[in-house]
């Protein structure tokens, strides 16, 4: 069973949805996130600043992020970003699926779809795909 809560919080670089709206945020964000550090909640938490911008380099690359039981055991997520008109990112889309369920390449393929997904909602918000707000 896969259960969250209203209002519930986690760190943003243990998140899928965490990760795919840090990618496309201002750098002097992934600069608070850093300084406010995080604690590791599982063995594949991320455990460094530098382990974290290269995922987010990845995430840029792909469109997508993955939460490999980073936040919680058994759990794997997937998540990618909806953009603003202005190619900021204003929210996320995610799917969170159990671990014995759903391997890791299924969730790539997951995630994929979800990326095409958010495209066409950012499309209606009058995002044009390459109009994506410089990141550095």
């Amino acid at each position: 069973m896969i259960g969250s809560t209203i209002g519930q919080r986690r760190p943003i670089p243990l998140t899928a949805l965490g990760k795919a709206l840090l990618a496309y945020s201002a750098p002097s964000l992934l600069d608070r996130v850093a300084a406010a550090g995080w604690e590791r909640r599982t063995e594949n938490s991320l455990r460094s600043v530098p382990a974290l911008e290269r995922q987010l380099a990845e995430i840029r690359r792909f469109g997508f992020a993955i939460d490999n039981e980073e936040c919680d055991v058994g759990l794997r997520c997937a998540a990618t970003p909806i953009f603003s008109h202005a190619g900021l990112p204003i929210a996320a889309i995610s799917a969170t699926t159990l671990t014995s369920r759903v391997d890791h390449d299924a969730l790539t393929l997951l995630a994929a779809e979800l990326a095409k997904a958010a495209q066409e909602v950012s499309a209606a918000l009058g995002w044009s795909q390459g109009e994506t707000a410089p990141t550095t």
